[in-house]
């Protein structure tokens, strides 16, 4: 699924940028998901040493209602090519 997505991801980079820069594009995506996760491994990391593996689980649970909270409120649907113009 990760490959899809991350396949996904690229196409449509390289559907808005710009041809002498889509290498660039990818390039800093790649750069920031690789940041990124990083960061979320250490953070999961810190809550599991200080507070346990549930902690862990909880927080993520937690996150998850969050953002999917937010895409459902936001009410901002990309539908067409046209949207993101």
């Amino acid at each position: 699924m990760q490959q899809l997505q991350t396949a996904s991801a690229k196409s449509w980079i390289s559907n808005i940028s710009d041809k002498g820069d889509t290498a660039t594009a990818i390039g800093t995506y790649t750069g920031f998901q690789s940041i990124c996760t990083l960061i979320a491994s250490s953070l999961a990391g810190l809550i599991w040493y200080k507070l346990g593996a549930q902690a862990v689980f909880i927080v993520s649970g937690i996150a998850t209602v969050v953002v999917t909270g937010y895409f459902i409120l936001s009410g901002r649907h990309l539908t067409a090519k046209s949207d993101l113009a």
